[in-house]
């Protein structure tokens, strides 16, 4: 039986780690993660009733730089389900397309 490692940290927004399974890809210049896509091992509340994402959802984001400046995402994509307030039930398949991105003047 594989053993399980407990994450334990002291970061408040980490909370859902342990629920989450994810792989990064990261350039070798700048060390920068240019794609990142994790799945949810457990369903993870926030707030108690605030918001619930279920177990099984997926995330995908790929990131592009944008006029040697800056990392932005380029797409994000997620498959899943969460319920806000306890009340509205989503289920849904997104992708963002955020091409197009430019310096304002």
């Amino acid at each position: 039986m594989a053993r399980q490692a407990r994450l334990q940290t002291e970061i408040e927004n980490a909370f859902f780690l342990p629920k989450v399974k994810g792989r990064f890809w990261i350039t070798k210049e700048g060390f920068q993660a240019v794609k990142i896509e994790f799945v949810t091992l457990d369903t993870i509340s926030w707030g108690g009733i605030v918001a619930r994402v279920s177990k099984g959802t997926r995330v995908s984001v790929e990131m592009t730089r944008v006029n040697n400046e800056v990392w932005l995402p380029k797409r994000i994509l997620v498959s899943g389900s969460a319920r806000v307030l306890l009340v509205k039930d989503t289920r849904a398949s997104s992708i963002s397309p955020t091409a197009g991105s430019r310096n304002l003047p």
